[in-house]
């Protein structure tokens, strides 16, 4: 593993943040709407799990690309939060998206744009005979330009066909996420949520089998690790029982 890539340096970003302050500093935003608990945990997530793919894959990549990546999952995954539990004034979620954007179109998170949320509808609808209302898909799937980015900036330093199979486990994973932790407090259309949390979850795994055995093996055990930490801290959850 490249000496970028040690536990040390994983502790130092997930720990003192200095990079991500200096980055939201530098972009006009407000550090202080970005230390939420539950947003940080699901942002720590998927870096940890950029940082085991590149490890594995003996990845060495320019310093300040590496923590541009970091800075901008990291804001894309407080945006999500925020977007969903309305937390954060319309103006100040107008100036995470603008912001989003402008990194995205500046670091060249955009080259695969494949529609994986509105995949996991149809499949639920033409394999299931299930459908949410549209008052439902509005508030729940209209996240494909964030999952989008995300994936875009896991792949960015890959190619070919590991490319893709990345940009495919991420956005999937990213998708998994959401439905497992923000949506599940909708107990009238939980079968229909945990339906997507099967779907999205047979997804990215068969992605990261394609992408790599060895680092399938990783993920799964470290992601399930993980699963079962939220599980026992669920305090503070009861905000989002009734969006």
């Amino acid at each position: 593993m490249s000496q970028k890539l040690t536990k040390k340096n994983v502790a130092s970003f997930l720990k003192r943040q200095k990079y991500f302050k200096n980055f939201i500093n530098d972009n006009d935003l407000i550090y202080a709407d970005f230390k939420k608990f539950f947003a940080k945990r699901r942002s720590n997530l998927l870096i940890k799990n950029y940082l085991y793919i590149l490890g594995i894959s003996e990845m060495t990549i320019d310093t300040k690309q590496h923590w541009d990546v970091f800075n901008f999952i990291n804001l894309c995954a407080y945006y999500l939060y925020y977007n969903f539990t309305k937390s954060r004034s319309k103006n100040k979620l107008k100036d995470m998206h603008k912001t989003i954007i402008l990194n995205a179109e500046k670091l060249k998170f955009n080259d695969l744009n494949i529609n994986y949320e509105q995949k996991a509808l149809e499949i639920l609808s033409n394999e299931f005979k299930i459908k949410f209302t549209e008052k439902q898909i509005k508030k729940y799937f209209d996240y494909h330009e964030i999952y989008c980015y995300i994936a875009n900036a896991f792949s960015k330093f890959f190619y070919g066909d590991k490319k893709q199979s990345l940009y495919d486990y991420t956005y999937w994973f990213t998708f998994y996420i959401l439905v497992s932790r923000y949506f599940f407090k909708k107990n009238h259309i939980q079968s229909k949520l945990f339906l997507l949390q099967l779907i999205s979850n047979q997804k990215f795994t068969e992605a990261i089998a394609k992408f790599s055995p060895e680092l399938f093996n990783l993920l799964i055990i470290k992601n399930n690790r993980f699963s079962k930490t939220i599980n026992k801290h669920k305090k503070g959850t009861k905000q989002w029982k009734n969006r």
